[in-house]
């Protein structure tokens, strides 16, 4: 139908399921193509209107008794509905009619079904033209008027030989199925039939939802049967889903349940919304299900089975056998079933619905037709489509088991599902040819132009809108701002814009709810006639203009929660706009949310909740299930409006930059196929105003809030909007002494001017809900948040500042005082918060570049063409573009968290990062989404995967990955060599770990630059080299006086720390070592993740030893936090539990991820920890202790209970959170290098227990270098793990040892502030890396 300006649509359907669905999908069509739709319904049956907010539904009256909506007799049902029907009809349509002459809205047709036989008089007399709906196909549609001449002639009973004879009248039916037509169609339908001819003849037009390549010779026999503009527009599915339109609720575990099962194995058995059966046919379809032996999905509607409620008639050990195999469900979403994988047959009614849904998926069927038009479509199906099998009306168990395995498992199935592949292409190639390009309106841009803008009436709406105003009003944009009522912008603080008044319809009630969906919803349903009114008479006014004064409108700007803006817009040829207020992250994954909650499975396993969302980085698990908890199905059709009206506008305008949203906006604009300007932080360019925001706490929340900023000592601008905490005015029910104490430290306010309140010199850190506006204004004054995401976009907001911006820290929803406390000393107090303020002074100066390097609004508008798709450089990273980094960690823990480290260090610098790994302990690629992870086989059997023999452990990776890493590696070459245009990429390097020995010449063969990282302390990575010779050298039975003479090859260790190096380090090492060396030096640089200030000496030794530039770039997590790459599930009740003890009290024990001990050493160790009456926090990792059980299996719970008096055991623990607590005041620690550097930048002084390796000459360090630490010397023994704790936390010695280590973290911390050694050697690597 052609498309005009400002029309409406009238649809009225027959209250029926297979009537209703069409004609909503009939709706959907038309109001896409711009028409405004009116539905008018029955009581009985009503379709529901929550679930089309953007049609506007009028019931009428029925007249029907309890009793007579109860029929099954539907000819009884259609006769008593168009007796009792036409009164109110007619009142109906006088007063729409009416009512468009007055609001100057023209209502172009009324569109009905067929089967309402009183409208096209009304019609006639109404001036109104009539469109007759059909919901059959066109072949039964023309064929069925001859019922009557056919009930006639026919001499019944008819005599077998003629049963299959076909009916000359009306092909392809046979005589048989004719003979069941007329049995079940009354005499009395005859007068019905030719009153629906007449009507139908006398209509302006014949809607068909079918199309030629299913009706070919029945549509061009019909147009000279009926002689009206005839219009097949294709399966009405095909256009919208409809499941939205069903009158039954759907069983939402199918999908589930079908994801569960083999591809094309399930037949789906379904008999529609009227159809009827009795208890035998039942349990005859219930046996052949059975016995068929395939997984069948059967539909089985509440009072379908005539004289029970529903399948109470099957015995219960038959339903538990039936259950085995099958599922029974009251009502199915059809439509997604028929397109799941696992279907593979449908035993269907054949209701034209049905049938055209079953082509469309390409599912062959199982043809069992009841009445009417169903017979007609089934021989269709079976003879002359020839896609379904014909039970013949046969309802026996041995025929349907039969025809299930022809279907599913013989060689005739498998050419019916041949046969419907064609003809579901046929009508695809159909679909495709028909569907309208639509053009997008393009408007040069000229003086004199005016904009007008229509905000949603929200806080974090309204202002980006009105900050896009003043951009526009400053580039030379006359502006009008349509407004609601309700929120209503404040005109006055705005005098050079036009503001326009529109009724939104909403009633005192609805403009207090806290249901966001519910107000727009009813926004988007009241303001579609009034906001076209008003943007109507602005174009007539804008053409009436003449002289100087005229003005072109140019567009119009709307926020994308406005459903009905497009259309309208559409058919009044004005270009629109759409603003998101989210980010783009955001905005272009929220539409994966009907998708995930139908996914999703609920509740979450502990161990699921930190998994990162594939669809929706970098948001978590956990996270979607708090959007999807909060946010009702209801949202998943507004979400497909919303995207829908999105793509089909003329540009996409977000207020961020690339430098915030670097890979969504170009993923973005292959998702919307439209111009994207992201124009920045709106109030970068202009102060914003304010208006009430829409998050609310509960009472507890705010209690909880307020003591954790008491409790923090740390003064606080507390705002407490009115109305914001539920159930109360204000804060008027906080007790008064607790208000005393509040007021002492801080101030509480009802609204604040945040925009001015963050750039004041005071603020240290934002507590906030991280909506999008918020989150940016923080970023933009560079103030560090605490997140506390309440809902919706916020989740993700929050995501990006704590886990990929790496700006602030996450609560995690845990709304409890001691964590708000924690976190807010963490971030104003503690060296944590020091590093989070640098990395967000970088980010706010790379969004302050942004606008000076790319005005995307202004500036790549002078074109001439408004809309035009930007082309908008990718925003530059800091030191060069283009580049990409390969980095090759060794598969354990001490060496993936600093490689996982570097990465982040050189993304955040803007290199692209890509890590190669192995199958074995491969990173968790979810928590770094934005690295590209490649895996490797690395061809460990599962027994070597288990061995503790690190040495051994090695050789085999070394020998296992050197094949698939040369082809990995290569691959990654060519392919960047073949890379085009902007997103062409060089690869400058590879970084690997010194115990690769295979891959400097697989590099050095590819011409690629290999630097080498290495996790050793440098002065033991330059002096393991001397292992060997001192092998050989070294006597073996050493004297007690010569045990702790020091090795001069290998200082600061002792003889009998060598010796327990040599003894538990094998010969096959020796080689091993050989050929690291050789590869170390081959390569092009060295990156340690040490400084000047703990290797002062060894630097300078080493840069002579290698002859290779050296990089000492400082303790990798003091850039960003490691936990994320731990390959080890962190115990979440740490830091509570810390939270709890008094400052410097803790003694923290933890032997890392490799070390293992025995039972008897585990008891001295706890021994040693109970006695010494310290509260302690001791990691014992799974398969660290006590040889031959998991955990602790093997130790009396009795003795545990007693050991958890004191302190706190768990299986892994957050390292890095748990040092810089301010109750830990030591560690007993096996001084592995990231562990020793860790404790060093916290300050937190360590008794040395080293077991193996590196760790004996980083324990020699701390106790006898810096001496910030006390030795064991390997004594694990009670009385001496006692004493070093008492020694440490109370005894003068202890005193000395911390003043000592905070002199040493003073001088380590130094390090990596600007123009410290490592944050200068760190800079000299990125350079380095850039110049290959």
């Amino acid at each position: 139908m052609k498309k005009s300006n400002g029309l409406r649509v009238i649809l009225f359907p027959l209250p029926l399921q297979g009537c209703i669905n069409p004609m909503i999908q009939l709706a959907k069509i038309l109001h896409s193509r711009g028409f405004s739709i009116t539905v008018i319904h029955t009581c009985f049956n009503a379709p529901k209107a929550s679930s089309h907010p953007l049609f506007t539904f009028i019931q009428i009256q029925d007249g029907l008794s309890e009793t007579e909506t109860r029929t099954r007799d539907v000819k009884l049902l259609i006769t008593l509905l168009n007796q009792n029907c036409e009164s109110p009809v007619r009142e109906c349509l006088r007063k729409l009619l009416q009512s468009a002459k007055e609001e100057k809205q023209r209502i172009s047709c009324l569109i009905n079904d067929s089967g309402w036989i009183f409208t096209q008089h009304l019609a006639k007399s109404l001036n109104l033209m009539r469109l007759a709906f059909n919901t059959y196909k066109i072949s039964f549609f023309r064929s069925h008027f001859v019922l009557p001449q056919l009930r006639r002639e026919m001499f019944l009973p008819l005599q077998d030989s003629e049963q299959d004879d076909p009916v000359e009248k009306f092909p392809p039916l046979r005589k048989k199925d004719l003979l069941r037509i007329l049995e079940a169609d009354s005499v009395q339908g005859d007068s019905y039939s030719d009153m629906i001819l007449e009507k139908t003849k006398a209509s302006s037009g014949l809607i068909f939802m079918s199309c030629e390549e299913l009706d070919q010779d029945s549509l061009s026999q019909a147009r000279e049967d009926f002689k009206v503009p005839i219009f097949a527009i294709g399966p009405s599915h095909s256009h919208f889903p409809a499941s939205s339109s069903s009158l039954f609720t759907p069983d939402e575990t199918c999908i589930p349940w079908l994801d569960r099962q083999e591809d094309k194995s399930v037949i789906y058995v379904s008999i529609g919304s009227l159809v009827t059966i009795n208890e035998t046919e039942l349990m005859e379809i219930a046996w052949g299900l059975s016995n068929s032996d395939q997984p069948f999905l059967w539909v089985v509607r509440v009072g379908s089975v005539n004289g029970t409620e529903w399948i109470e008639a099957i015995p219960e050990y038959f339903i538990k056998r039936l259950n085995e195999k099958g599922k029974i469900v009251k009502w199915a979403p059809q439509q997604e079933v028929l397109k799941h994988r696992a279907i593979g047959g449908f035993l269907t009614h054949n209701g034209w619905n049905s049938t055209v849904e079953s082509v469309c998926e390409g599912v062959p069927m199982i043809c069992l037709p009841f009445r009417w038009d169903q017979l007609l479509n089934a021989r269709f199906v079976s003879d002359v489509w020839m896609v379904g099998i014909h039970l013949e009306g046969r309802i026996e168990r041995d025929e349907i088991e039969r025809a299930i395995r022809r279907l599913l498992l013989e060689t005739e199935g498998e050419a019916i599902r041949g046969r419907i592949q064609l003809l579901k292409e046929k009508i695809f190639l159909h679909l495709d040819r028909e569907t309208r390009k639509k053009k997008k309106a393009s408007m040069e841009k000229s003086n004199g132009l005016r904009v007008i803008l229509f905000p949603l009436p929200l806080q974090g709406c309204i202002n980006p809108m009105i900050q896009l105003a003043k951009i526009l009003h400053s580039r030379g944009f006359s502006i009008t701002v349509i407004h609601t009522c309700f929120n209503a912008p404040k005109a006055s603080s705005h005098p050079l814009f036009t503001f326009l008044e529109i009724p939104d319809g909403l009633s005192e009630t609805e403009k207090r709810t806290n249901n966001t969906k519910l107000l727009l919803t009813l926004l988007n349903r009241n303001c579609e006639s009034p906001f076209r009114e008003c943007l109507s008479k602005l174009l007539q006014s804008a053409d009436s203009e003449t002289g100087e004064e005229k003005q072109r409108i140019s567009c119009l700007i709307a926020d994308s929660g406005w459903m009905f803006t497009q259309p309208i817009a559409q058919s009044l040829k004005l270009p629109i706009l759409v603003l998101s207020v989210f980010t783009v992250s955001f905005f272009r994954c929220q539409f994966v949310l009907p998708k995930l909650r139908r996914e999703v499975y609920l509740p979450l396993q502990d161990s699921e909740q930190e998994d990162l969302v594939q669809e929706f980085p970098p948001l978590r698990k956990k996270d979607i299930v708090r959007i999807l908890d909060v946010e009702t199905d209801i949202l998943d059709p507004f979400l497909d409006k919303v995207l829908q009206m999105t793509k089909a506008s003329s540009g996409l305008i977000f207020m961020s930059c690339e430098e915030l949203d670097q890979d969504s906006v170009s993923q973005a604009r292959e998702d919307f196929k439209i111009p994207i300007f992201g124009i920045g932080p709106s109030h970068s360019h202009f102060p914003a105003t304010s208006c009430p925001h829409p998050t609310r706490l509960a009472f507890h929340d705010l209690t909880e809030i307020a003591w954790g900023l008491r409790n923090s000592d740390q003064p606080f601008l507390l705002v407490v909007r009115v109305g914001s905490v539920r159930g109360r005015e204000w804060i008027e029910t906080i007790p008064e002494e607790i208000m005393e104490k509040l007021n002492e430290k801080g101030n509480i306010v009802k609204w604040a001017p945040q925009p001015d309140i963050l750039k004041h010199r005071a603020i240290g850190g934002f507590l906030t809900h991280n909506g999008w506006s918020s989150t940016v204004e923080s970023v933009c004054e560079a103030v560090p948040m605490i997140c506390l995401p309440f809902r919706w976009d916020q989740m993700l907001n929050a995501r990006f500042v704590s886990d990929v911006w790496m700006v602030g820290i996450n609560l995690e929803d845990r709304v409890e005082r001691n964590e708000i406390e924690g976190a807010i000393r963490r971030l104003l107090v503690e060296p944590e918060g020091k590093a989070i303020r640098e990395r967000i002074e970088l980010l706010k100066e790379k969004v302050a570049r942004s606008f000076k390097q790319n005005d995307t609004w202004y500036q790549k508008g002078n074109n001439n063409s408004f809309w035009k798709e930007d082309q908008m450089e990718k925003g530059s990273m800091d030191k060069s573009n283009g580049l990409r980094v390969i980095l090759f960690p060794l598969p354990l823990q001490g060496c993936i968290n600093p490689m996982i480290q570097l990465a982040k260090i050189l993304h955040s610098r803007g290199f692209s990062i890509t890590v190669i790994h192995t199958r074995f302990n491969a990173p968790k690629a979810s928590n770094h989404p934005l690295f590209t992870f490649l895996q490797i086989e690395d061809g460990l059997s599962e027994t070597e995967t288990r061995t503790h023999d690190v040495t051994l452990l090695l050789t085999l990776l070394n020998r296992g990955s050197e094949s698939p890493f040369r082809d990995c590696l290569t691959k990654l070459l060519q392919s960047a060599d073949s890379e085009t245009g902007e997103e062409k990429q060089r690869i400058c390097c590879l970084i690997d770990d010194s115990g690769w020995i295979l891959t400097q010449p697989i590099a050095q063969s590819l011409n690629l630059p290999r630097l080498v990282l290495t996790n050793y302390n440098v002065s033991f990575f330059r002096n393991h080299f001397v292992l060997p010779q001192l092998r050989r050298e070294m006597y073996r039975h050493l004297q007690d006086s010569e045990k702790d003479d020091l090795v001069q090859e290998f200082l600061p260790l002792r003889k009998k720390d060598v010796l327990q190096i040599i003894d538990k380090e094998t010969e096959v090492l020796d080689s091993y070592l050989d050929m690291m060396l050789e590869t170390t030096k081959a390569s092009s640089g060295l990156i340690l993740m040490s400084c000047e200030e703990l290797d002062q000496d060894s630097l300078s030794q080493a840069r002579e030893d290698f002859q290779v530039p050296i990089f000492t770039i400082g303790p990798s997590h003091c850039y960003f936090p490691g936990s994320s790459s731990s390959l080890f599930t962190v115990d979440e009740t740490c830091i509570p539990w810390l939270d709890k003890q008094e400052d410097k009290s803790v003694i923290y024990v933890s032997f890392g991820s490799i070390v293992t001990i025995s039972e008897s050493e585990f008891m001295e160790i706890a021994w040693g920890l109970r006695n010494c009456d310290q509260p302690f926090l001791w990691v014992v990792r799974v398969g660290s202790a006590v040889h031959g059980t998991e955990w602790m299996d093997a130790i009396p719970k009795k003795f545990i209970d007693w050991l958890h008096e004191k302190g706190k055991i768990v299986n892994w623990a957050p390292q890095q959170d748990v040092l810089k607590h301010r109750a830990v005041g030591g560690f007993l620690t096996h001084n592995g290098w990231n562990s020793t550097v860790e404790s060093v930048f916290e300050g937190v002084p360590m008794i040395c227990l080293p077991f193996v390796w590196d760790q004996l000459l980083n324990a020699r360090f701390v106790s006898d270098v810096w001496m910030v630490g006390l030795h064991l010397e390997g004594r694990i023994q009670r009385n001496v793990i006692e004493e070093a704790i008492r020694r440490l936390f109370s005894e003068t010695e202890g005193k000395a040892i911390r003043e000592r280590m905070e002199i040493l973290k003073e001088n380590v911390g130094r390090s990596v502030k600007p123009k410290g050694s490592a944050y200068r050697s760190l800079q000299h690597l990125i350079d380095y890396i850039t110049s290959f």
